[in-house]
């Protein structure tokens, strides 16, 4: 799979606001953090836009090293026995969470894989919370011991540190579940000293992210970065006003986007709990009733997803009928957790906590107007781990036959999505090489003028070319790509708008 990432960083280009962190402005907002205090996500922009080696690198890393870890998780939160196929265990959950993650809808990509800025910040975040959710589980494990003990505490100190300097509403996450986390472990006299300095990590990181002169001004004067982030908390009104549009944005914004919109995955998690509850639940008329209603939501997520896959749909508008489903279908599967796996407290304390962080995770994001698809990126990861821990827990499990028939049908279902991405970025590498020809040429020319042709499956990009309201983004353009300032650019994708 790497080798697969590492050919599609490398057809990614740079778009957007890349363009200016490439330059000495970049560099700028890093070092004086006037925008916000992004460091880790920011540095990380810094690097990239200024090698594309680097930048398909560590975007092929960070690609391939999500569902990895994603899979080491599941292995450490489900016990398994000799006899429970190991080996299928990891190659199915390591490809279900591939698929999943390929398949997560074309907005959210567009501003996370599909934007090197928005990587940088939104995707190597999610590999930052992937590895918070394995150390967790990790501490504990009986196989941590005393070796290494110091090296673990340094590192643990330096990870809290830097997994809070990406995103803000992750900062408040982070330290709230380890918190909470550490709490419950000392209440069942299981937790482990070593902990301690990874909160002590992310309480200085946290510090250091909401130290900036931004937030204090959210505060006073309701605005920060000009009138780009807006504070939806007007203090000259009554507070349940406040309550009142947030209860209502919430459900009818931010749970339509956790849920419907992350369709494929919570499709995926409804067929799969079905199985599961197949397997556990003696009472089989309560099973066969779950089951249809799991069914009945599965086909209706998924088919609402690939529609908006193949119509090349955005966020969606949420209505009360999409709340009452969601909300439905957020009760239904929390339920069966309970009922599933009782009798299996830790693994099932771990899948209640994944199935509810996307709503923790999110609701500091009702304090801001600054909310687009990027900010799910996340939300769906916890899904997807959600997911792919309920599958290796079928895997395990079933009898090897059923597995490796499931295991042929992923094989199957992931060759497809390889497939998909390889018509979808192959042309739009093609463009971005053809586009450093045509500069090339044109310089060694003397050419006055310079027409880009308009990328192809552009949807899966976020602003490709700057648009041509904005003058400052056309200087940084030509001065990212080296075009000297007496060449006039202009871009098909103009003609367009």
């Amino acid at each position: 799979m790497f080798v697969f990432y590492l050919w599609m960083a490398c057809q990614i280009p740079y778009t957007h606001d890349d363009w200016d962190w490439g330059l000495n402005i970049g560099l700028n907002h890093l070092l004086t953090a006037d925008i916000n205090n992004r460091f880790s996500g920011n540095f990380i922009e810094v690097v990239i836009t200024r090698s594309v080696i680097a930048k398909s690198l560590v975007m092929a890393f960070v690609f391939a090293f999500i569902p990895f870890v994603a899979t080491l998780f599941a292995s450490k939160v489900i016990y398994l026995n000799e006899s429970d196929h190991a080996d299928l265990f990891s190659a199915g959950v390591f490809g279900a969470a591939n698929i999943l993650i390929l398949f997560i809808p074309v907005d959210v990509w567009q501003q996370t894989n599909g934007w090197i800025a928005g990587f940088s910040n939104f995707v190597v975040s999610g590999l930052s919370l992937v590895l918070f959710f394995f150390i967790l589980a990790r501490s504990a494990s009986s196989e941590v011991g005393k070796k290494g003990y110091v090296f673990r505490v340094i590192l643990y100190v330096l990870f809290g540190i830097l997994s809070q300097l990406f995103l803000e509403n992750l900062t408040v996450f982070f330290f709230i579940f380890a918190v909470v986390f550490v709490i419950l472990k000392w209440k069942n006299k299981t937790a482990r000293k070593e902990l301690i300095p990874l909160i002590a990590g992310l309480l200085i990181g946290a510090v250091i992210m909401f130290s900036n002169n931004i937030y204090s001004s959210l505060i006073h004067t309701g605005y920060a970065i000009g009138t780009y982030r807006q504070m939806m908390y007007d203090p000259g009104k009554p507070f349940y006003v406040f309550v009142a549009d947030s209860a209502k944005r919430f459900f009818g914004e931010f749970v339509p986007q956790i849920v419907t919109h992350q369709g494929i995955t919570v499709g995926s998690i409804s067929l799969v709990m079905t199985l599961i509850m197949l397997k556990k639940v003696k009472n089989k008329l309560a099973v066969y009733c779950l089951g249809l209603v799991n069914v009945v939501f599965s086909l209706y997520y998924m088919a609402t997803s690939l529609a908006a896959i193949l119509l090349g749909l955005g966020m969606i508008e949420g209505s009360l009928m999409t709340t009452v489903i969601d909300c439905a279908c957020i009760i239904l599967i929390a339920a069966e957790t309970v009922l599933a796996f009782k009798n299996e407290k830790k693994l099932m304390t771990w899948l209640l906590a994944l199935w509810f962080s996307p709503y923790l995770m999110m609701a500091p994001m009702l304090l801001i107007n600054t909310v687009g698809p990027r900010c799910y990126y996340t939300t769906n990861l916890c899904l997807i781990v959600f997911g792919i821990t309920v599958l290796g827990y079928l895997l395990s499990r079933n009898k090897e036959k059923q597995s490796m028939v499931c295991l042929a049908v992923l094989a199957a279902i992931l060759i497809g999505s390889l497939v998909r991405w390889v018509i979808v970025y192959k042309p739009i590498g093609d463009a971005s090489r053809a586009r450093a020809r045509q500069i090339e040429e044109a310089v060694a020319n003397g050419d006055k003028k310079i027409v880009f042709a308009e990328y192809p499956n552009s949807e899966y990009l976020w602003i490709p070319d700057p648009d041509g309201s904005e003058p400052e983004r056309i200087i940084w353009f030509q001065a990212f790509y080296n075009i000297p300032s007496d060449i006039e650019v202009e871009f098909e994708s103009w003609l367009n708008q």
